[in-house]
């Protein structure tokens, strides 16, 4: 079987051959020209599939912009059209609205004022495996509407807040309880809860790590009902409020930041036991 070189040379001819040999041979030479320019084509088309595939697994993230501009108006529509382990970054804005986190996903906040805040319930529950929250900040106003609901609230899988504000008007800041429910929360500040800042129970688990715990009556962290939690160089203020409420069925472990201005615990207290 002749190679492409043969070919070629056979169509185009030596010198001396007869111009009509060279035309009866015209046609093979279209052909393999044009054998040349589809092969040229389908490696063109291959490219540009696999850029389009590309771009398609680079796409892992979807925007929020309450002022319009991005991809989603609402938090909770990213929610619904997000992919699991897809980043939800958001604008600055309020968004007043209840987040039902049902699968894993990121969401961040851009910049300041990332205001998350509701009237009707929690602004954040928890409905997945693990989820992360980072940069925002989450009011629960409940009490407007004279309900009472955690501004957060866990009770499955794994929650991890990072460099949020949280504060309610009405129950804790945060809840955390269930078996099998988990919390990290590093680098927050929680204040103002009305009652208590964060709870642990029901055989929850937390970690409280370098976090700002202000004005939360009567209680900063209440630990109960056979709860796991470990608080690690957090700063407790407010003169009515102690610092860990712990029953006896429960385990904390506590270490200190360098600074601490109050911190009390009390123990078996009968409310949270």
């Amino acid at each position: 079987m002749l190679d492409l070189d043969t070919l070629m040379a056979a169509i185009t001819g030596a010198e001396g051959q007869h111009s009509r040999d060279i035309g009866r041979d015209l046609p093979l030479k279209t052909a393999v020209l044009h054998k040349r320019r589809c092969s040229t084509s389908t490696a063109a088309v291959n490219v540009a599939t696999t850029i389009g595939l590309t771009t398609k697994q680079q796409n892992t993230s979807l925007t929020v912009s309450a002022r319009g501009g991005a991809q989603y108006k609402t938090i909770a529509a990213a929610i619904r059209h997000a992919q699991p382990g897809m980043r939800i970054e958001v604008q600055p804005g309020v968004y007043a609205e209840r987040l039902l986190i049902d699968r894993p996903v990121e969401i961040v906040g851009l910049g300041h004022d990332v205001i998350i805040q509701t009237t009707t319930g929690s602004c954040l529950t928890m409905a997945t495996t693990t989820a992360t929250i980072r940069g925002v900040t989450l009011r629960g106003q409940a009490a407007i509407k004279k309900k009472q609901a955690s501004t957060v609230d866990v009770s499955q899988g794994q929650l991890i807040l990072e460099e949020c504000d949280i504060t309610s008007d009405s129950l804790e800041c945060v809840s955390v309880h269930g078996q099998g429910a988990s919390l990290i929360i590093q680098r927050c500040i929680v204040h103002d809860g009305k009652s208590i800042g964060i709870v642990i129970s029901e055989n929850a688990e937390a970690t409280v790590e370098q976090c700002k715990l202000l004005s939360n009556t009567p209680v900063h962290i209440a630990i109960s009902q056979n709860a796991d939690a470990t608080i690690r160089k957090c700063d407790f203020t407010g003169e009515q409020s102690y610092g860990v409420s712990i029953n006896k069925k429960s385990k904390v472990t506590v270490s200190f930041a360098h600074k601490v201005r109050q911190f009390r615990i009390l123990f078996d207290l009968t409310r949270h036991a």
